[in-house]
C-alpha cells in the first residue's frame, strides 16, 4: 500500500509539475509571438526609414552638387574681387606717392617761390634805390640850374 500511495503522490506530482510545465510554455509561446509580431513591425517601420533614408541621401546629393555648381561659380568672382582689392591697394599706393611727391613738390615751390619773391624785393629795392637817386639828383640839378 506504501508503494501505491507512493505511485499515486509520485503521479500527482508529476500531473503538477506538467500543468506548470504547459502554462509556462504557453506564456512562453504567446511571448514569442509578440516578439515576432514586433520585429515585424519594426522590420516594416525600418524598411519605410530605409527608404525615406535613400531619398534623403538623393536630395542631399542632389543640394551638395547643387552647391558645388554655384560654389565653382563664385570662385571668378571671389577671384575678381581679390584682384579689385590688389588693384585698390596698388592705387592707394600710387596716390600716396603722387601725394608724397606733390607735397614735396608744393613745398620746393613755395620755397622757390620765397627765394624769387626775396630776389624780386631786392631788385625792386635796388631799383627804387637807383630812382630816388636819380630823382635826387635831377632836383639837385634843377635847383643848381634854377639859381
Amino acid at each position: 500500500m506504501i508503494w501505491e500511495i507512493s505511485v499515486a503522490v509520485i503521479a500527482a506530482g508529476f500531473i503538477v509539475l506538467v500543468y506548470y510545465l504547459v502554462r509556462t510554455l504557453l506564456a512562453a509561446k504567446a511571448s514569442l509571438q509578440r516578439t515576432d509580431e514586433t520585429l515585424q513591425q519594426i522590420q516594416k517601420e525600418l524598411s519605410e526609414v530605409s527608404q525615406e533614408t535613400v531619398k534623403l541621401l538623393r536630395a542631399t546629393e542632389v543640394v551638395t552638387n547643387d552647391i558645388e555648381g554655384k560654389l565653382k561659380t563664385l570662385d571668378p568672382l571671389c577671384q575678381s574681387i581679390g584682384q579689385t582689392g590688389e588693384a585698390f591697394r596698388q592705387i592707394t599706393n600710387t596716390v600716396r606717392q603722387v601725394s608724397s611727391t606733390v607735397s614735396t613738390s608744393a613745398h620746393t615751390a613755395q620755397q622757390a617761390v620765397q627765394s624769387s619773391r626775396i630776389s624780386d624785393l631786392i631788385k625792386w629795392t635796388v631799383a627804387g634805390a637807383q630812382l630816388w637817386s636819380s630823382w635826387k639828383k635831377s632836383r639837385e640839378l634843377k635847383t643848381k640850374s634854377s639859381k
